[in-house]
């Protein structure tokens, strides 16, 4: 996907959940932001080495271990900081607005912990 289908996909979900335009587009423009970081490189050079171990004759199991962990502890900080940016982000929108995006995260957590809602699913 392009920058712009990106930025066009999280207009359209704002739009969805009622945000204000001005709420849209700069929650649309921050989701982009955070969708396209860099920091997910690291994280695929791990999974690519790890790929690479596996496929020699004689895998390190060792070596495994050590990437697997590097590769969750990588994965954690950027969970972490996503989820951070994602807060500091919802802090700029206007009350009601922040107020719509959480009843959407909450209503979203609800619905994947009662199991209703696929992994992958269609935009409401």
């Amino acid at each position: 996907m392009t920058e712009l289908q990106l930025l066009d996909a999280a207009r359209n979900l704002a739009r969805l959940l009622h945000l204000s335009p001005a709420g849209t587009e700069l929650w649309a423009r921050q989701s982009v932001q955070r969708a396209t970081r860099e920091e997910y490189q690291a994280i695929t050079k791990i999974e690519a080495e790890i790929g690479h171990e596996l496929a020699r004759p004689s895998p390190d199991r060792h070596r495994l271990d050590l990437l697997v962990d590097r590769y969750a502890s990588e994965n954690a900080a950027i969970e972490r900081n996503r989820k951070r940016r994602e807060l500091d982000d919802a802090f700029q929108l206007s009350p009601a607005d922040r107020q719509k995006i959480g009843q959407f995260i909450e209503r979203s957590a609800q619905q994947s912990l009662e199991r209703k809602r696929p992994v992958l699913q269609p935009l409401p």
